[in-house]
């Protein structure tokens, strides 16, 4: 953040926030609705392939086994609609992610000097002695 802190760029920081919240929880429920879509149609390829083994248990003439290779067919269909609304959703995972790291270094949540100071608690010289050297 810069200082000195104007109220001019105090509201272009917080529009700007405010744009990477809407973004993100566009990007959270667009996401949500693939996943929504992708049992959807996970469910529609388990309904198809107990379609699918009922058939072949029935095949005993052309038409019947016209059938499965109709319903082989749809169970192809539903894979690859399947897999590209999965590419979907990690696309849509990966932007969410993307804009949840831009929120976060817009609420000045990653600065370096958090990173540096993780491990404070085990530098501290004030703190007390619980290993070997003051049980001893």
């Amino acid at each position: 953040m810069r200082w000195p802190l104007t109220r001019r760029r105090n509201s272009v920081d917080r529009a700007r926030y405010e744009q990477v919240i809407d973004q993100r929880d566009d990007a959270r429920s667009e996401a949500a609705r693939h996943v929504r879509t992708i049992v959807g149609l996970c469910r529609e390829i388990d309904a198809l392939r107990e379609q699918l083994a009922a058939t072949r248990k029935r095949q005993t003439s052309h038409k019947r086994m016209s059938d499965a290779a109709s319903l082989t067919y749809r169970l192809d269909v539903a894979r690859k609609a399947a897999s590209r609304l999965l590419a979907a959703y990690h696309a849509e995972k990966r932007r969410a992610d993307h804009l949840q790291a831009q929120l976060d270094n817009a609420s000045a949540l990653d600065p370096p000097e958090i990173a540096a100071g993780v491990h404070w608690q085990s530098r501290r010289h004030d703190r007390l002695e619980t290993s070997k050297g003051a049980a001893s």
